[in-house]
């Protein structure tokens, strides 16, 4: 009987970390499905490298290796292990998510010689507006931000000098659900690329 409750699959292939690189997207490069398909459509290791690099030299500040430590602080537990991501790329693990959309989009470009000018969109409350603003910038790619009307005044600063577009999302009255998103969907339906 077919498995209907995981549709989809994924295996992965046996691969051994590139130790030689922080960057997680060079250092675990074998075992991303945008690396995979970019050596389906035919880049070399080395095409895949420079795309990376490309994208990384162009921002503020580069991935590296994240920060593992204990927290000794917690009681009735024996070790806690703590990542930082605050002193990474944007201060938060979600660039992670967009780099490797990022990295898609590029692969895609090189293997079809050809540019997608979309803009980019993103509905958020802040972090991964941040996050997407700064891989976005580094990309030199135009972002739409849509984010609540309330917004930090901090947030919304950093957002335009990203160079994102931000999109203040006010509550209408007698609209259900999340003001950023039904403005992130319509911007997706008239051509915006989910970011």
């Amino acid at each position: 009987a077919p498995d209907l409750v995981h549709v989809l699959t994924h295996t992965i292939q046996e691969a051994t970390p590139d130790m030689s690189h922080a960057n997680p997207f060079v250092r675990f490069r074998e075992l991303l499905w945008v690396y995979r398909l970019a050596m389906e459509l035919g880049l070399s290791d080395a095409e895949y490298l420079a795309i990376v690099e490309k994208i990384d030299t162009q921002l503020e500040q580069r991935w590296d290796e994240t920060p593992l430590s204990t927290n000794p602080g917690l009681v009735g537990v024996s070790t806690v292990y703590v990542k930082d991501e605050t002193n990474q790329v944007s201060g938060c693990f979600k660039a992670r998510h967009v780099m490797g959309i990022a990295i898609y989009l590029a692969v895609v470009e090189a293997t079809n010689s050809a540019t997608i000018d979309s803009r980019l969109a993103i509905a958020s409350c802040g972090n991964a507006a941040m996050a997407a603003a700064t891989i976005a910038r580094a990309c030199q790619r135009k972002l739409d931000a849509f984010v609540p009307e309330d917004i930090s005044p901090w947030v919304h600063g950093e957002l335009e000098r990203l160079g994102a577009v931000v999109n203040l999302c006010p509550r209408k009255p007698g609209v259900a659900g999340d003001p950023c998103y039904h403005a992130f969907t319509d911007a997706v339906a008239s051509g915006g690329l989910p970011f």
